[in-house]
């Protein structure tokens, strides 16, 4: 599931303004690699942390199993490389790319003060192409 989200975000653009420093982008570059790293070791758990308050809620209502019968914590990790981090308040896009992957836009909310991986911000920004309010509810 979080491979999918992951992979969802590819091609998709947000509009967000240009950097806000350096602390939040090293926050960001490590939410995106802790992500992951959770997926390579078949971490559910550790995914679900990981995503904005919406998604984890779907994942739970979807009833995905742990995985952790399956983790495998001895696998070597896949590198990750972030590029052309763009923050806005409390919104980011950053592009991840690993190896024999092409480049993906992932998108991510500041939520109780730590950086969560999201769907797309068209599915969550009224005002983005094709986007529509998200309920909280």
């Amino acid at each position: 599931m979080a491979a999918v989200l992951l992979a969802a975000a590819g091609g998709i653009t947000a509009y967000l303004l240009p950097d806000q420093g350096d602390s939040e982008q090293s926050r960001i570059e490590k939410a995106v690699a802790d992500f992951a790293l959770a997926v390579d070791r078949g971490d559910t758990a550790r995914m679900v942390g990981l995503l904005c308050l919406e998604e984890a809620r779907g994942v739970t209502d979807d009833g995905a199993d742990s995985g952790d019968a399956e983790r495998d914590t001895r696998s070597k990790p896949i590198p990750v490389t972030t590029s052309d981090i763009r923050i806005k308040g409390s919104v980011a896009s950053v592009v991840v790319t690993r190896p024999a992957q092409k480049p993906t836009a992932v998108y991510l909310r500041k939520e109780k003060g730590a950086w969560k991986l999201c769907a797309p911000a068209e599915k969550s920004r009224p005002d983005a192409p094709g986007g529509g309010a998200v309920s909280s509810g």
